[in-house]
């Protein structure tokens, strides 16, 4: 008994199933492909609003700033009466000056 070779029908509809599921597989690739970028960004952001909020200290520079308006708003209400309009706009506490380190030599690699 010799097997019938398969007829032009179904071998058709072989092959269309076989794309169908080629591409429902690539549709499913996307989709989790989407998400995984999705979710990246929301961590890299994430780690970046960390990162800021750890590195720069958000608390003591606006108690600083605070400071320095209440001294400032103190300073020039007590001296409205002298008449002369400009001692109202030097600031109440001269700035000081800091000493910075230099900045250090680049790093060079590589190369002669």
């Amino acid at each position: 008994m010799a097997s019938e070779p398969p007829n032009r029908r179904e071998l058709e509809s072989d092959r269309r199933s076989r794309i169908a599921a080629r591409d429902e597989g690539f549709e499913l690739i996307r989709r989790a492909n989407r998400w995984l970028v999705a979710g990246a960004v929301g961590v890299t952001g994430a780690v970046s609003l960390w990162a800021s909020h750890a590195f720069h200290p958000h608390a003591t520079a606006a108690a600083g700033a605070a400071a320095s308006s209440t001294a400032a708003a103190s300073s020039s209400s007590g001296q409205q009466g002298t008449g002369t309009g400009t001692a109202a706009l030097q600031p109440a506490n001269p700035p000081t000056a800091t000493a910075t380190a230099p900045a250090p030599a680049p790093v060079v690699s590589g190369g002669s």
